[in-house]
């Protein structure tokens, strides 16, 4: 017992939640105090990243069927933040939101009422670039207006190309400026990641019941 607690502290320590030290008076061991981030942790309550196991269960309470992709890179981006590669945890989410996207992608395509808009819709979906198909669907999510359609869908939507835009523009790719990302940032994306996952899966579940 006395060894695992030591573990966890001093993973706790590395993750910049602790550190040692009480006041000026007291520097080192046995004394140590929560730090100012490690305050925002403890704030945070479900859906915390450095606790991987319990986001995890938090995730799969919001979406039981979660995609094994989405999950496998979400597990990346968590081990990634933990271990202090706040770039690598930022492009492995954006990964996962990417997948959360294309699964939306299919799942539009497929209950949309008019024929020449779903063929145009599957031409936008065979390009490469991302851009156009966020573009589309974020109008046509817009003109839905039927009973039951998740609220928050633009939100979603928005969230999901904010999670993309990071690590495709601004971290996916070389550049002449060294990436960084904050120790914050990389926090509060995982922590939202859940929510518009859940979204998602709504949007989704009421596209397969609903033709648009």
């Amino acid at each position: 017992m006395i060894l695992a607690a030591q573990e966890v502290f001093w993973n706790l320590v590395f993750e910049g939640v602790l550190a040692i030290g009480k006041n000026s008076s007291n520097l080192n061991l046995p004394w140590f105090h929560v730090t100012r981030y490690g305050h925002e942790v403890l704030r945070a309550g479900p859906a915390n990243p450095h606790d991987s196991t319990g986001y995890l269960k938090q995730l799969f309470e919001k979406v039981p069927q979660a995609d094994p992709s989405v999950v496998a890179y979400l597990s990346e981006s968590l081990n990634a933040f933990r271990h202090g590669n706040r770039v690598a945890a930022t492009v492995m989410l954006g990964i996962a939101a990417e997948r959360v996207f294309l699964l939306l992608c299919d799942s539009l395509a497929a209950a949309l009422a008019d024929p020449a808009e779903q063929k145009d819709f599957e031409k936008v979906l065979g390009r490469f670039a991302i851009n156009p198909k966020l573009k589309w669907v974020h109008q046509k999510i817009q003109s839905i207006k039927a009973r039951g359609f998740p609220e928050n869908a633009n939100i979603m939507v928005t969230a999901i190309y904010d999670f993309m835009r990071g690590q495709r523009n601004e971290l996916g790719h070389p550049r002449e400026v060294p990436p960084a990302v904050t120790q914050e940032d990389a926090f509060v994306n995982l922590q939202v990641f859940p929510r518009y996952y859940q979204t998602a899966e709504e949007v989704r579940a009421f596209l397969v019941a609903n033709r648009v």
